[in-house]
């Protein structure tokens, strides 16, 4: 499997695509990611940014992943739409992979809006008939479940280990369509660097993603 991601810093940060790549290797698939991400744009930049072209021409993608800036879906879900649409369209043009949409999680100190980023992907993806991991919805149930986790950095916004650990997580499970239950909680995140998540927070956040993806189907 081969799976461009196309975003910023949410996707890049604790190197997201490296990190599910880790999972599903330790699983026994076969995965390749590549992304490009750049911190703080929008899908709206990624439409006119000559590396998000050329690597979509790439064509030899399974599927092609896309996040949008953090507020649009707050504040701009017409741009949210407007830019995946055009995306879509171009990978639909040069490609067969299947496009799918990264919801983000709402800021630590407003955790209200995460209903209305829900909204803004799950009406784009019905709209562009594309599949949506909401990763921002399992980051809320976790949460719920247990407040005490600590799943952003300092800044409030972006994913600590956890937090990205989660998301690998959920898109490990859309991508192969399987439960996320039982992936290694060790992640080698860069040479030398190996993230170890304990034990059992790793099964909490496998458990919520799991409960997700089945009530999906």
């Amino acid at each position: 499997m081969k799976v461009l991601f196309i975003g910023n810093s949410y996707t890049y940060g604790n190197n997201l695509p490296k990190m599910i790549q880790e999972l599903a290797t330790k699983a026994g698939k076969s995965i390749e990611t590549e992304m490009v991400a750049e911190g703080g744009k929008s899908l709206e930049w990624h439409c006119y940014n000559l590396n998000t072209a050329n690597a979509i021409k790439k064509g030899d993608w399974d599927f092609i992943i896309m996040q949008d800036q953090s507020t649009h879906g707050i504040e701009a879900p017409e741009k949210l739409l407007n830019s995946a649409k055009t995306l879509v369209s171009r990978i639909e043009s040069v490609c067969s992979a299947q496009p799918m949409l990264y919801l983000t999680w709402a800021r630590k100190y407003s955790p209200e809006t995460q209903d209305t980023i829900t909204q803004s992907y799950m009406n784009a993806g019905k709209e562009l008939n594309v599949d949506v991991a909401a990763v921002g919805v399992a980051w809320q149930m976790a949460l719920k479940e247990s407040p005490e986790l600590s799943l952003y950095k300092k800044d409030e916004s972006h994913p600590n280990i956890l937090g990205s650990y989660i998301a690998a997580c959920l898109f490990y499970g859309t991508l192969f369509k399987e439960s996320p239950i039982g992936l290694s909680n060790e992640i080698a995140l860069s040479d030398g660097v190996t993230a170890v998540i304990d034990k059992d927070k790793a099964l909490l956040l496998q458990q919520v993603c799991n409960r997700m993806l089945s009530q999906q189907k």
